[in-house]
């Protein structure tokens, strides 16, 4: 499948949060042509764990895990996580849940219509 939108979330330790930030993107934005890419910038906590956990449990979530061995930072995070997008738009959140999802649906046809 061709995605149309890619939304890249750098996690540094983030254990905390990650899992909370996914399932309420799953319940918000799950649209067809979507990809999740979370890049673990080397994170030192349950991180990647969790995210691997998250993927087996939601095996119809399409988010797809980057791991880094070693903390590269914000900037290198997204660079990882847009390098491995494969479509035309792609929008990055933060994995700390700052950024409201409601407003992602708005976002998301935006760019797609």
């Amino acid at each position: 499948m061709k995605y149309s939108l890619t939304i890249v979330i750098p996690a540094y330790n983030e254990a905390g949060s990650i899992q909370q930030v996914l399932e309420d993107m799953m319940h918000t934005v799950l649209y067809e042509g979507l990809q999740v890419i979370v890049v673990n910038d080397g994170s030192k906590d349950q991180t990647l764990q969790l995210l691997q956990a998250f993927q087996k449990s939601n095996p119809s979530f399409p988010l797809r895990v980057i791991s880094h061995r070693l903390n590269r930072g914000y900037g290198g995070a997204l660079k990882s996580g847009i390098y491995q997008a494969k479509t035309e738009f792609v929008v990055t959140m933060d994995a700390d849940g700052q950024h409201r999802m409601e407003d992602l649906p708005k976002l998301y046809e935006t760019l797609i219509h």
